[in-house]
């Protein structure tokens, strides 16, 4: 539950259509910092997704996951998430993810971009990602959307 913005409902007004917000230079910060942290939080959430999904799974088929950092800051702006020759990349830059599918077959390399979530900020600091311009997703959504499209596409590709 997102209780910063439970917190600045209590503390706002709406007058004239508007939200009148008691402190907005807090809200724009948080704002910065939800959309900084996003990328830990999905990751979290995706290392008890991957304990899971391997516990359940044969060996051949386990998945791996590694963070990425940033060279000048020193906070997770991504990560690669694996299984064999194929890997889902989500990568953070400003306020858009990235996710990049990249697979190797013989010595060809493919890689594609398959989504891309940019962040949306309500009036009272609520975040909320948009995928492709369409979909409003959620972490835990953006966690499924990942791992199936990383999970299907291993399994169209693999060798008959």
């Amino acid at each position: 539950m997102d209780l910063f913005w439970i917190k600045t409902l209590a503390h706002s007004s709406f007058q004239n259509g508007r939200w009148q917000l008691d402190n907005p230079h807090e809200i724009k910060a948080h704002n910065k910092m939800a959309v900084i942290g996003t990328i830990n939080e999905i990751y979290q959430d995706l290392v008890l997704s991957v304990n899971t999904y391997n516990e359940y799974v044969d060996q051949a088929k386990r998945l791996k996951l590694l963070p990425i950092y940033c060279d000048q800051e020193h906070h997770m702006k991504g990560f690669v998430v694996m299984i064999k020759n194929l890997q889902i990349r989500l990568e953070r830059s400003g306020a858009k993810m990235e996710a990049i599918l990249e697979s190797t077959l013989g010595f060809r390399q493919h890689r594609e971009r398959v989504h891309v979530f940019e962040a949306r900020m309500d009036a009272l600091g609520g975040l909320s990602w948009i995928m492709d311009s369409s979909s409003v997703m959620t972490h835990e959504m953006i966690v499924k959307q990942l791992l199936h499209d990383l999970c299907s596409t291993a399994f169209e590709i693999k060798p008959r």
